[in-house]
């Protein structure tokens, strides 16, 4: 009976200690082949800056965009992107209610438009393990951010499982 308790103990812990970058893929966190391949980009991207700084560069200005000039002359259409909030250091926000984590751009823009037509300026955030995370507000302190998923839960669209997302958890990219 000893051994099989034993056995019973060893066994999952060869599993957990195996298995690091599963545990910390499903936790968001970056595995060693995430972590190389940053390495590997930052490295590309360095030299690529010291050869672009040695080349003659053009300058773009908005106004150029917003007119739709180009360099070869024919007007190109102006789009404007979904940018994603990127929570920094520097910003007061630090706990935002979380509305939705979508792995598809459509599934995503489909929840803003809920939140758009609720009266609720998204708010998006990218998450390290590639998700598209919805926010409907962002708060200062926890108290808030639980009181605004409280009203977020009211609203008829509303799904069931918004959460307070808390940004020293370091999830999303930075």
């Amino acid at each position: 009976m000893r051994r099989y308790k034993t056995l019973s103990l060893i066994i999952p812990l060869l599993f957990l200690l195996g298995g690091c970058d599963w545990v910390r893929s499903t936790l968001g966190m970056p595995t060693s082949q995430d972590l190389a391949k940053l390495r590997n980009d930052a490295m590309l991207a360095a030299a690529a800056n010291s050869a672009a700084a040695q080349k003659d560069t053009i300058t773009v200005t908005a106004d150029s965009l917003a007119t739709g000039d180009t360099l070869s002359g024919a007007p190109q259409p102006v789009t404007t992107p979904v940018t994603a909030v990127v929570p920094s250091a520097t910003s007061a926000a630090r706990f935002y209610v979380i509305a939705g984590s979508f792995k598809e751009e459509a599934n995503a823009a489909k929840m803003d438009g809920y939140l758009v037509k609720n009266g609720v300026k998204p708010i998006r955030l990218m998450f390290k393990n590639g998700y598209i995370v919805v926010a409907s507000s962002a708060h200062e302190n926890a108290n808030e951010a639980y009181a605004a998923m409280r009203k977020l839960l009211e609203l008829d669209f509303s799904p069931e499982d918004v959460w307070v997302y808390d940004t020293k958890q370091k999830l999303h990219k930075e």
